[in-house]
C-alpha cells in the first residue's frame, strides 16, 4: 500500500520540536509515500517541512490545538500523530482496515492497578492507580479533526 494520504505529524509548541525528528522519520519510513510535518512554535534546522505556531502551547493549549486547529494544517485525508516517545516500529503491524475509522489510538479512560490494565472507568474508586492516557500516537481522519469546528463547537 502507498500511504500518500497520510501526514505523519508531531506538534511541539514548547520549543522542543527537535525531539520529534526521530519519531517522524522512523514512522514515515514505515509508511512509504506518507508526508512529514512538524508543527512547532520555533523553526528548527531540519529537512522535515514545518508549519509555525504563533505562540507556544502548554498542555491545555496542545489539547485545544488538536481538537480545534490541527485539521487546518493537514493537507491529506489522515494524520498520524507521533511524539518523541511514540512512533511506528514495524510496518508489518499496519492494518489497512484502520483507514475505515476516523480515530485509531491507544487506550484511554484506563488505569494500571497492580500491573493490571483496568478499563471502562472501573478503576475510578481505586485509590492506588496509574491513569493511562492516549499519549498522542493516533491516526485521525481529517473529517474527524474538523468535525467540532464544522459543527459549531468552539473552545470556551
Amino acid at each position: 500500500m502507498k500511504y500518500d494520504n497520510i501526514t505523519v505529524v508531531a506538534i511541539y509548541g514548547n520549543n522542543e520540536g527537535m525531539k520529534a525528528i526521530p519519531a517522524i522519520n522512523k514512522t514515515a519510513a514505515c509508511l512509504p509515500g506518507s508526508r512529514k510535518l512538524l508543527i512547532t512554535n520555533r523553526h528548527i534546522s531540519s529537512d522535515i517541512p514545518q508549519k509555525l505556531l504563533a505562540a507556544p502551547l502548554d498542555y491545555a493549549g496542545y489539547s485545544n490545538f488538536c481538537m480545534f486547529s490541527l485539521w487546518k494544517y493537514i493537507d491529506t485525508d489522515y494524520a498520524l500523530i507521533v511524539q518523541h516517545d511514540g512512533w511506528a516500529l514495524n510496518a508489518e503491524n499496519w492494518r489497512d482496515e484502520w483507514m475505515k475509522y476516523d480515530f485509531v489510538g491507544g487506550l484511554t479512560h484506563a488505569a494500571l492497578v497492580n500491573d493490571t490494565l483496568i478499563t471502562n472507568y472501573q478503576w475510578t474508586s481505586i485509590k492506588k492507580k496509574l491513569v493511562v492516557q492516549n499519549g498522542g500516537f493516533s491516526l485521525r481522519s481529517k473529517a474527524f479533526m474538523s468535525s467540532l469546528v464544522k459543527n459549531g463547537i468552539m473552545p470556551s
